[in-house]
């Protein structure tokens, strides 16, 4: 399991930025403080970054780009969104269900990288 602390960044949020170190285990933030010990953890020294968490994009279309899932899902990334909301393009003639089966098939399983 993934153990790691970010030291030293400058934390942002919504309301307001301050100087601390973040504590993951797994796949979970599972603490924030200063000065954290980083014995037994990797260490990503954040010093001089900010550190914020990811967008949010609720209405993607993978698809609608001409090009493979992982380009656009890198693209996010590389633009700091984290977590899509993707929407399925039903052709004309196919029904709904088929399309998400496709879809799911093509453009998700193996290649999307955001949540």
């Amino acid at each position: 399991m993934l153990s790691l602390i970010i030291k030293n960044g400058t934390i942002v949020t919504s309301t307001s930025e301050y100087k601390a170190d973040i504590l993951v285990e797994g796949e979970k933030i599972v603490d924030i403080g200063k000065d954290l010990d980083p014995a037994g953890h990797e260490v990503v020294d954040a010093t001089g970054k900010y550190v914020f968490p990811g967008g949010v994009d609720e209405h993607l279309h993978y698809n609608a780009f001409n090009s493979l899932g992982y380009e656009t899902s890198h693209a996010a990334l590389a633009g700091g969104t984290t977590t899509v909301g993707d929407f399925v393009m039903q052709p004309e003639g196919k029904s709904l269900k088929e399309s998400i089966v496709e879809y799911k098939r093509d453009f998700v399983d193996g290649v999307a990288t955001p949540d």
